[in-house]
């Protein structure tokens, strides 16, 4: 049985591709760091500070806090690592509660942020490049002077939190730039594709577009399909039957004449009362002038036959 699930799962991490692989590794090298994160960063994320994450960590440390007493020398002053997997949890739980409270407070804040360091009141870069380097490296040196002066477990377990730092900011910056290049590629290909219609609209001979008009985007190797495809793309279809666009044609829908007698406009006799009335103002009449009733009289006229008001006089 646990062959079965071994040879599952590892059959399941074959099929995920690496960015998959990748992002499972960032959310794992996110435990570790946000221990630290919580102290040199102010206003996290709600959710970014995942009580979660919180829980398993205060325990891990907890742990080996109470194993460091029996390393030796190793294990000098582990009553630190112990209070600091306390701090870790105080922390984080009450930056969530002050989280909370911004939120019910209208407070516009994103909930997965990953905050503000510290290190910007006093350094002259980026926030993305402070994240990015300056934050582990602040990390990394705590850590080299825990492990030669203060608590050798707790300085280990800081340098490779800062590690995992760094890798979980490679990667989330690596994953902001992707998205916001994707935007930017997204309206590149809107202008690109505006301006192929009209070039291939063109009558005549078509060749194909050179990149440096086409900002780096093939047009295609064969510009005879292309020109069809733009051509296709701008036309504009006319409803059949004379439906509405986007209304779709039902036979049934359509009024059945009730009378067999054709209709005509006519033309040599205007409906206003000075003879001078335009196309708009020319009452449906019926051909058959044997009939005396009137069409707005009769309701089983089809609506082909009803004479048009006269807007001259005001009578309908």
């Amino acid at each position: 049985m646990l062959q079965q699930q071994q040879q599952a799962w590892q059959q399941q991490w074959k099929s995920l591709t690496l960015e998959q692989k990748l992002a499972i590794g960032a959310n794992i090298a996110l435990y570790p760091a946000m221990t630290v994160m919580i102290f040199i960063r102010r206003r996290l994320g709600y959710r970014f500070i995942s009580l979660p994450k919180l829980v398993v960590m205060s325990v891990f440390l907890l742990i080996l806090g109470a194993l460091a007493g029996a390393l030796g020398s190793l294990g000098r002053n582990s009553w630190l690592v112990v209070v600091f997997s306390l701090a870790v949890f105080v922390v984080g739980v009450v930056e969530r509660r002050f989280r909370w409270r911004e939120i019910k407070a209208g407070v516009s804040w994103h909930s997965y942020s990953r905050g503000i360091s510290w290190l910007n009141n006093f350094l002259p870069y980026s926030d993305s490049t402070i994240k990015r380097f300056f934050d582990p490296a602040a990390v990394l040196v705590v850590g080299v002077i825990f492990v030669v002066l203060i608590q050798p477990i707790l300085g280990y377990y800081f340098i490779f939190s800062a590690l995992c730092l760094f890798s979980f900011e490679a990667y989330d910056f690596e994953r902001s730039i992707n998205m916001m290049l994707d935007q930017l590629d997204a309206m590149i290909d809107s202008e690109v594709i505006s301006s192929n219609v009209e070039y291939y609209s063109q009558p005549g001979e078509v060749k194909q577009r050179p990149l440096e008009q086409t900002a780096g985007i093939p047009t295609g190797v064969a510009p005879d399909l292309q020109a069809a495809i733009e051509r296709r793309r701008s036309r504009s279809i006319p409803p059949a039957n004379g439906a509405m666009p986007g209304t779709q044609y039902h036979p049934s829908r359509q009024t059945a004449p009730t009378s067999t007698a054709p209709t005509a406009i006519a033309a040599a006799v205007p409906a206003g009362q000075n003879g001078q009335g335009d196309i708009d103002d020319l009452a449906l009449v019926p051909a058959n002038q044997n009939n005396p009733t009137p069409p707005a009289a009769n309701q089983n006229q089809p609506l082909d036959n009803l004479v048009l008001p006269d807007e001259a006089d005001g009578t309908a």
